[in-house]
Parts: C-alpha cells; structure tokens; sequence
C-alpha cells in the first residue's frame, strides 16, 4: 500500500513539473518562430550581462594588464604549460566575481589577485633564495608590486598573505579569503587540466 501511495505521489509530481516547464508555451498557441525568437534574446542578453561584466573587471585592473614588468610573467611556467600570467589573470577574475557577488571589495580583489605570483622568476630552476617557493614568493610578489603599483593596505594583506597557512601571519580581510580560495581553486583546475584561463579574458592580453 505504502508502495503504491509512493508511486502515485511521484507520477503526480512528475505531471506538475512538466506542466509547469511546459504548459505556457503548449497552450498560448505561440509559432515556434516567435518561441526561438524569445530563447535568442534572452542569449543575447545574457552575452551582453557577461560583456558588461568583463568591461567592469578591466576597468579595475587597465592600469596593470599593459605594463611591460606585468607581462613579463607571461615568459615563466606557473603550472603544466600555464604561464604565470595567465594563472595571475585566471585568479584575479574568479577572484573578482566572488567578490562581487557577496559584496566584498571586488576592485581589490581584481587588482590584487593579478599581482599575487609577481615574483618575477622560475620558480621551476634557480630561484634568488634558498628554501621552498611556497614559503619565499608571496613576500618578493607584494615587494615587487609595492615597487612598481599603488597598492592599498587591502591589497597589500591579500598579496602578501595568499600563501597562509604557509605563511604564518593570518589574513586581515575577507577579500584576502577569496583569493586564498580562488587561488587554490584555479591552481588545482590547471594541475589537473579541468580548466584553464577563459578565452574571453585571454582577448584582454593576447
């Protein structure tokens, strides 16, 4: 009995989803013209949410992305055949959408998750130190950004900081959460080739 009330309950609720997906368009007599007309425009707007979207990110970091000492990280291998440059801009705009999104400082994020890795070097062969990249990078990055951008005390916690727990000074601010985050996120996307640098914001550089 109990199976049978199960199966009826679940037949129903099948019936309701599917006239509810499907009955205003199944009985308002629409051409199916008229129907791909309506799906194309709503295409259309969500290109040009994602467009705005893009020209709001680079309108925060335009000072950055031409400057010569920048894209001279496109010359070092970061992870596989990711250069650090792509990887910077990967972080910088996961970075940049979360932050938006729960209404965080998302112009730091941007600013500050393009510069995180601006060490400048292989970290693959000779490195300028002695020890473990993870532990040294994050410190010569925000001296190196400080040198040659205007950084404010946000951005300099969230460059200088990304690698905690390896560094032990804790983060001041959520903003540096998010790109501790994203970073670990986009870093494990490229070592196991699930994902890499978009190619619409690869238009932005290349």
């Amino acid at each position: 009995m109990l199976s049978y009330k199960w199966f009826m309950f679940k037949q129903k609720s099948a019936i309701i989803y599917f006239t509810t997906l499907h009955l205003p368009e199944l009985f308002r007599n629409t051409p199916e013209s008229e129907l791909q007309k309506n799906r194309n425009l709503k295409v259309k707007n969500m290109e040009n949410k994602n467009n705005n979207f893009l020209e709001e990110y680079y309108t925060n970091v335009k000072d950055i992305i031409p400057h010569e000492k920048f894209n001279l990280m496109d010359e070092f291998i970061q992870h596989g055949d990711i250069t650090c440059l792509e990887h910077c801009l990967y972080v910088s705009y996961v970075s940049f959408k979360i932050s938006r999104f729960l209404g965080f400082n998302h112009k730091e994020t941007a600013r500050a998750g393009l510069l995180h890795d601006f060490f400048l070097y292989d970290w693959h062969g000779e490195k300028p130190y002695e020890g473990l990249h993870g532990f040294y990078h994050a410190a010569i990055a925000l001296e190196n950004a400080k040198k040659y951008f205007p950084l404010n005390k946000i951005e300099e916690d969230i460059i200088g900081k990304h690698m905690w727990p390896l560094n032990l000074a804790l983060p001041k601010y959520k903003e540096s959460l998010v790109v501790i985050l994203s970073d670990r996120y986009c870093t494990l996307m490229e070592v196991l080739r699930l994902a890499k640098l978009p190619k619409k914001l690869r238009k932005i550089i290349f």
